[in-house]
């Protein structure tokens, strides 16, 4: 009883406290729109006048409805049926699955799973219908339901059941309660309370009877089956093949029974397009055939499907667009409401009136909604978005965007969001290949940083310093290999070579080759530029070498080495870097390949609207001991989404033990106060350092943080001074890439000067950069005004500063008189002239040496190329005198290239060489800063024991040629013979003095009577012959004879009046002699050489008939004296009597008397007559004949001789 109390009071207490709920809670208007169709969407009932168009034709039965996934061919459905339920009877078959599309095969002849498919089809289709309705409405139905029952029916009808049981017993035997009935208070009523109950008892039991059959019936019928029959020998069995091939052919009573039942008249068909299955709807045509025809069911039922419009094929064909009039009655297109080019605007529309569509980028909203094209998912996505903004962002600062991304990206990818959370799935596995790109992008500044290193130590070793040089010793190669006939290297369309030399201008043309070709002896191959560049694999590429000369020429190393530098920077800077940004120095690759087929998820990372910040937009933030704004500052670190430095934090020691290590890497953490926070808590050095490594990367941001946060920290001191300690690069950055103003950067060394170690300080001074930029501030003093005079002391003397001017510093007595002492100045004509002011009147080195200075002139002669190069040389080197100059030239300490300079500067000319350095007479030559003389140019030679480049030169410089000229070597005294002929032997065998040279040089050398010319050039040769250098002796004649044959006989010519003297010392043949004769000799030494001849060699020669016709003219012409052996053998030669009358003419007088007789008889007659005595013989008259008879005449050899007509008579002696 205490129970049943209890159990009371509890449902009376709920129940008051629903109501009480209800009462507080007032109506609620929709926040969000549902997921389910619209029912208000067809304002102009364009759609409901086209589908009750369809429904009042008779003809039509079958109704699609049609359009894309998400037109809205639901809502335009539920809209109708909402407007139209009084006038129609509407049946709702949703067959929406949600798994993966299942696809049922057509045609008749498919079995196994695509017809179990189509079979669950039909049946979700068939218990649609009946689940619909009642029981009562369809009683007879066979499909039974569970239906629910209250314990007060299940009492009531156990009660009824048990009391007909006993009503029937007791009607029907009285007997059985006999016994019983006796001993109860009934026993005692009257006969007439008897009779009446025993009617109401036969009612009860009749009705209730009834209704138990009835129910027995509706059962029996429902759930038994006679499948067969058997009578006698006889069988009836029923056919089953329906049952297995289609439900709607099982169970077509039914359905035929559910539509006589009920009223439906339309039938609205949805996502039947799911299933990819044609056979569905020629089943449902049939299906409603059946019905529209049946006698069974009186009135027209319609078929309204909702499908899409490729439902017959993805494919465009008559056949598909045939079919799909075929299978219906009547068609209404659905125009989709949202696409993805319209998106953007409706999620706008959303959007707009939501507190967040400012903070959400515009370009983002349009590049994202590109990716959405389904209502239903859209208006989820603002629905989760509103909830997520509204539950996580009342604590932290999201960025709306990224949370945006997220949620894009949960309700198109649910499955992977899910797998997110676990930290699993296509999202997580990019956020792990995080450090995979890291590794990657290391590499490649790697790969870079050894190329430039491979570029420096290229040009290191590279020897030739010209492109031209260069080209040259390639072209040698390949002219080499192309110097033949057909032989060619062929660039896009052009040959080169084939037997033409190769030039400079093919290498610019191979560099842009887009086809290479070669033929080098072996027929015609397809090359490459590689090929070319190493001449067929023998040298190292020409590209390469021209690069390194290029470098080397135009002083890019330097360059080079700064990018390398930067390089390393940006190694540092790698880890810094964001998802997004390691995803945009990267390409595709990085994305797993599963992933990449997922477009918008490429998107989302790509841009890092999905970062490694995701957790905090999928998880709560708990607020503890952190404030709002120290949970921002966290989350802007991790989102790497900067804040102001001066952003005010409170609990800066939770929020460092919320970071990891590798986040204070990022220029996100740097916050004046967290940085402040650190530097006065001894415990947090490690993560101060790790700051320091960023704030010394010499980027924009960390810079900007310095210069801010020095200004305002408490610990400026040790700041400054672990800044120094740790970037000694800083003083370079400060001058030449921080931007500051003049007075900012010196406000900043100030702060250098006076905080940092003086080791510091000298560590930072690269390169000599801070020295140097003290040394020329003239607001030094300044600078220094709060700098203790020991440690300034001491930082100058360190890094060495030489001020460029002194004259600023002398307000300061103590350090100026200190940079002087310790020689921290310039040596220049400003430092020099204000040191020395009104001791020197010039600032040349013998007025420095005269001023006795000491400090001052013991340092000019530490740094004596200073000196030279800063002072002496301009207008002070033309005060120097010569014995100054040699000085200097002979200083060790000077470099050469002063010296040089001096040399070049001066206009002295030294007289002896001896007086200078021998490292310098080159220079002295080739500046022609020398006299000319012998004595000069032997001095060079002895040192050297040849004559290099400068020498020959010099001696082919026509002035010092025609100088030298002036002077033989034979009268300078002072040289020893040996060093003359020498000296001389070194000119003539000199191939690089020119000829113009030598001929001049050549009247001053030595004489020589013998000299080999073995391997002298002819030219060289007769130039020596014709200025004497060569004498004519016998030793220089053969020699010559046997090096030069073209020169013996030019010896001869040359000395003739010697050769004459000495003829008989020459042994000349005919040759030599005919050559001789008509050389361009005297005549006078002719006749010698005539004279001279051997008669022996006209004698044995054959060939000698032209010269010995041209050696009796010669005699007869000159009229001088052969001699009768000459004579005699002219005789014997076959010249012509003529010739032989006027030499015999010539040679009268000189010849014995019986010499002539021999000649006349040896001209035969009438000459030989003349010879015998007494006879009177004639010859013809004619001049000739006239001058030998007078001749002979003359010479008492005939008595007289007279004219007789045409002949002259000769009388002769008696003999």
């Amino acid at each position: 009883m205490g129970s049943w109390k209890g159990r009371w009071k509890r449902w009376v207490v709920c129940s008051l406290e629903k109501i009480i709920g209800k009462l507080k809670d007032p109506p609620v208007t929709p926040l969000y729109d549902d997921l389910t169709p619209n029912d208000d969407i067809d304002k102009d009932g364009i759609y409901a006048r086209a589908i009750r168009s369809g429904l009042e034709n008779e003809k039509v039965q079958n109704i699609a409805i049609t359009g894309p996934y998400g037109s809205g061919k639901s809502s335009i459905l539920k809209t109708f049926e909402k407007n139209h339920k009084q006038t129609y009877h509407f049946l709702n078959i949703s067959l929406a699955t949600f798994g993966s599309k299942i696809n049922i095969p057509s045609g008749n002849n498919e079995v196994g799973g695509g017809l179990e498919d189509e079979r669950a089809l039909e049946k979700s289709i068939l218990q649609q219908m009946i689940y619909r309705v009642r029981d009562r409405t369809i009683p007879f139905s066979r499909f039974r339901k569970i239906k629910h029952m209250k314990s007060r029916q299940t009492i009531q009808q156990l009660f009824l059941f048990l009391a007909f049981i006993a009503g029937a017993i007791y009607f029907f035997v009285p007997n059985l309660f006999g016994t019983l009935y006796e001993n109860t208070v009934l026993n005692q009523s009257e006969e007439t309370l008897s009779l009446m109950g025993s009617i109401l008892l036969l009612f009860f039991i009749s009705v209730y009877g009834f209704f138990l059959l009835k129910q027995m019936y509706r059962f029996l019928r429902g759930n038994f089956n006679f499948n067969k029959v058997t009578i006698a020998n006889a069988s009836l069995e029923m056919d089953k093949t329906n049952f297995d091939n289609s439900i709607f052919d099982r169970f077509i009573d039914e359905i035929l029974y559910f539509f006589q039942a009920t009223k439906y008249d339309v039938v609205l068909f949805e996502d039947l397009d799911r299933f990819d299955s044609l056979d569905i709807f020629e089943r449902l045509r049939e299906l409603n055939a059946l019905i529209n025809n049946s006698e069974l069911v009186k009135r027209r039922v319609v078929f309204i499907y909702a499908i899409k419009d490729d439902i017959f094929g993805q494919i465009d064909t008559v056949e598909h667009s045939r079919n799909r009039t075929k299978f219906f009655d009547f068609i209404i297109p659905v125009i989709p409401i949202l696409h993805a080019s319209n998106s953007v605007e409706v999620l706008h529309d959303r959007l707009i009136e939501s507190p967040y569509i400012d903070d959400i980028d515009p370009n983002f909203l349009q590049d994202v909604s590109l990716y959405v094209d389904d209502m239903r998912i859209l208006k989820n996505i603002y629905t989760e978005f509103d909830i997520y903004k509204k539950k996580l962002g009342g604590d932290l600062e999201l960025d709306t965007n990224k949370l945006l991304g997220l949620i894009i990206y949960k309700n198109l990818y649910p499955a992977d969001f899910s797998q997110l959370q676990y930290s699993r799935g296509l999202v997580y596995q990019m956020m792990k290949q995080k450090d995979t790109i890291i590794e990657q992008q290391l590499t490649v500044l790697d790969d870079r940083i050894k190329q430039m290193e491979e570029k420096i130590e290229a040009t290191k070793e590279e020897q030739l310093i010209s492109i031209e040089e260069l080209q040259q010793i390639y072209l040698l190669g390949l002219n080499a290999r192309t110097g033949s006939y057909n032989q060619y290297i062929r660039i896009n369309s052009t040959n080169f070579g084939n037997n033409a030399t190769i030039t400079a201008s093919f290498f610019e043309q191979l560099k842009n080759a887009q086809h290479v070709s070669y033929n080098i002896g072996n027929g015609n191959k397809t090359g490459t530029i590689d090929e070319i560049a190493t001449v067929f694999g023998s040298k190292d590429n020409y590209f390469e070498r021209e690069t390194s000369i290029e470098l080397k020429k135009e002083d890019k190393l330097e360059a080079l080495k700064q990018q390398i530098s930067q390089l390393k920077r940006e190694k540092t800077e790698v880890y810094d870097l964001s998802l997004k940004e390691l995803i945009a120095k990267s390409d595709t690759e990085v994305f797993p390949a599963e992933l990449l087929k997922k477009d918008l998820l490429v998107y989302l990372l790509r841009h890092g609207y999905i970062d490694d910040t995701y957790h905090h937009y999928i998880s709560y933030f708990y607020p503890g001991s952190l404030t709002k704004r120290d949970m921002d500052f966290i989350l802007s670190v991790k989102n790497y989404k900067a804040r102001d430095f001066s952003y005010s934090l409170q609990h800066v020691e939770k929020i460092i033990s919320r970071l990891r290590i590798s986040e204070f890497k990022q220029s996100e953490i740097l916050n004046f106060d967290l940085v402040d926070f650190i530097l006065e808590k001894n415990q947090y050095q490690e993560l101060f350092k790790v700051i320091l490594d960023q704030l010394t990367n010499e980027k924009d941001t960390s810079f900007q943080f310095i210069t801010g946060f020095k200004e305002r920290t408490v610990h400026k001191q040790s700041f400054i001074k672990a800044l120094c300690r740790n970037w000694d690069n800083i003083w370079v950055y400060i001058e030449e890439a921080s931007n500051l103003s003049d007075e900012e950067i010196q406000v900043f060394l100030a702060d250098i000067l006076l905080f940092a170690d003086v080791a510091d300080i000298e560590e930072l001074n690269k390169e000599d950069k801070l020295s140097a930029y003290l040394a020329d501030l003239e607001d030094y003093l300044k600078v220094a005004e709060d700098l203790p005079s020991v440690k300034e002391q001491a930082i100058l003397s360190r890094i060495l500063v030489k001020f460029t001017n002194t004259a600023h510093l002398r307000p300061k007595e103590e350090l100026f008189n200190y940079v002087v002492e310790k020689n921290l100045y310039q040596i220049n004509k400003q430092t020099l002239s204000d040191i020395l002011q009104g001791k020197v009147s010039n600032l040349t080195y013998s007025a420095i040496v005269d001023a006795n200075v000491e400090n001052v002139l013991a340092y000019i002669d530490q740094n004596i190329n200073v000196f030279v190069s800063e002072v002496l040389l301009g207008q002070e080197i033309s005060q120097e005198t010569e014995d100054e100059i040699i000085e200097l030239l002979n200083r060790n300490d000077l470099y050469k290239s002063l010296k040089e300079r001096i040399i070049d500067q001066q206009a002295l000319q030294i007289q002896d060489i001896t007086e200078v350095d021998q490292e310098l007479w080159k220079v002295l030559l080739e500046k022609d800063k020398l006299t000319t003389s012998w004595h000069n140019v032997f001095h060079y030679f002895k040192v050297r024991q040849t004559f290099d480049e400068t020498m020959v030169d010099y001696l082919n410089d026509p002035y010092h040629a025609s100088e030298l000229a002036k002077y033989r070597l034979a009268d300078e005294d002072a040289m020893e013979k040996e060093d003359r002929h020498m000296l001389s032997e070194e000119i003539m065998k000199s191939e690089e003095i020119k000829n113009a040279s030598f001929e001049k040089l050549a009247a001053s050398i030595t004489k020589w009577n013998f000299y080999t010319t073995n391997g002298l050039p002819e030219a060289r040769v007769r130039i020596m012959i014709k200025n004497k250098v060569l004498s004519l002796t016998v030793e220089n004649y053969e020699d010559i004879k046997a090096n030069h044959p073209e020169l013996h006989l030019f010896l001869i010519e040359e000395n003739i009046e010697r050769f004459v003297n000495h003829q008989d010392d020459y042994a000349l043949n005919l040759e030599e002699i005919d050559a001789l004769f008509h050389s361009d000799v005297l005549d006078t030494y002719k006749k010698n050489l005539v004279k001279q001849i051997d008669p022996v060699i006209l004698s044995e020669s054959d060939e000698a008939l032209d010269f010995a016709v041209e050696v009796a003219e010669f005699i007869v012409y000159q009229g001088m004296e052969a001699g009768a052996a000459l004579t005699d053998a002219l005789f014997a030669f076959d010249i012509t009597k003529k010739c032989k009358i006027r030499l015999l003419t010539s040679q009268v007088k000189t010849l014995e008397q019986d010499k002539i007789t021999e000649l006349l008889k040896a001209l035969g007659p009438p000459y030989a007559d003349i010879t015998e005595g007494g006879k009177r013989p004639t010859i013809l008259n004619n001049d000739l004949n006239k001058a030998l008879l007078s001749e002979l005449d003359r010479n008492n050899y005939i008595s007289q001789f007279k004219p007789e007509e045409k002949r002259l008579r000769v009388f002769t002696y008696m003999r």
